[in-house]
């Protein structure tokens, strides 16, 4: 039983390792990375924040949530000091978070 979830498991990451070398366009990219994301790690919601390289900033470039419209997305400027989002970035590696609206890192 075990051996066949984890083949279902290792059949799915090559699908969609296939679907996301299948294109080029950044904007599609990310949302696959989206999907993928919230179906491998079953979670509610997940986003893809890219650095500004003008000002340093965090901005929304992706969202499994249909409420970011692109418009919304834009207008969210994320600070790399004092939230959750810059402690990744600073310290290069993922934060995994069961209730992100308890962490002190949240950024509201």
């Amino acid at each position: 039983q075990k051996y066949l979830q984890l083949m279902a498991r290792y059949d799915r990451l090559m699908e969609i390792s296939r679907q996301l070398n299948s294109t080029l366009d950044l904007g599609t990219l990310l949302n696959r990375i989206i999907r993928a994301a919230t179906e491998l790690t079953d979670t509610e919601t997940a986003s893809i924040m890219l650095i500004d390289p003008k000002t340093g900033e965090l901005r929304f470039e992706a969202s499994s949530q249909p409420s970011l419209t692109a418009g919304a997305m834009e207008a969210i400027v994320v600070p790399i000091d004092n939230s959750l989002a810059g402690w990744v970035v600073r310290h290069g590696e993922p934060s995994l978070v069961e209730d992100v609206r308890n962490d002190p890192r949240f950024f509201r």
